[in-house]
């Protein structure tokens, strides 16, 4: 009985006209760059030790402040979710974005 609905079913037939093919090929959309922006922020704020509202115990706010450091120094990665696809996507020099965000605060006792 589904096979039989499916196969009368318009929206189901092959030629069916889906809203996407309305669209003219502009390049990515604005729910993509906030989705992108989102993994952004969430690095942003994983390398930066998290927050402790989470949950997150140190070790997990460790873990997560090392991984968001690998994703972000990756210089060969050019794939989808890659730092430096990301920041193509959102529009942000990544080169320029990867050396601030890796350099290391200075120490109170260096300073002194």
């Amino acid at each position: 009985m589904l096979d039989r609905n499916l196969d009368t079913n318009p929206m189901f037939s092959e030629d069916a006209i889906l809203p996407d093919q309305f669209r003219a090929p502009t390049g990515r959309t604005s729910a993509e760059k906030v989705l992108w922006g989102a993994v952004f922020e969430q690095a942003l704020a994983d390398l930066h030790g998290g927050t402790r509202r989470n949950g997150a115990g140190s070790q997990r706010r460790a873990r997560l402040r090392a991984e968001a450091r690998t994703w972000i120094a990756d210089r060969d990665g050019t794939g989808v979710g890659s730092f430096s696809w990301v920041c193509q996507m959102l529009g942000l020099d990544a080169a320029l974005l990867r050396t601030a965000l890796l350099v290391e605060p200075a120490r109170a006792s260096d300073a002194a």
